[in-house]
């Protein structure tokens, strides 16, 4: 299950990555997704990502959780 997510690219990143995705015949969506789980792993840890990445049950709230640690960890990043 994949859940759909609004973002805005600035004109630079748009163009790059139209340029891409059209060299590389890749989707978007696995581009995006691959991306953000690299930069989720170089700034949030690998130890934090692979508890997130693991817990798929429907009983955890993944969402509260990721946003609790990401709240927790911003003022380490900055």
């Amino acid at each position: 299950m994949m859940t759909k997510k609004k973002i805005e690219l600035n004109d630079e990143i748009d163009r790059v990555l139209n340029q891409y995705l059209e060299a590389s015949g890749q989707d978007m969506n696995q581009v995006i997704n691959r991306a953000l789980k690299e930069y989720l792993l170089k700034h949030l840890g690998s130890k934090d990502c692979r508890e997130l990445f693991q817990k798929q049950d429907k009983d955890t709230n993944l969402s509260k959780y990721a946003d609790e640690l990401l709240r927790g960890s911003i003022n380490d990043n900055y």
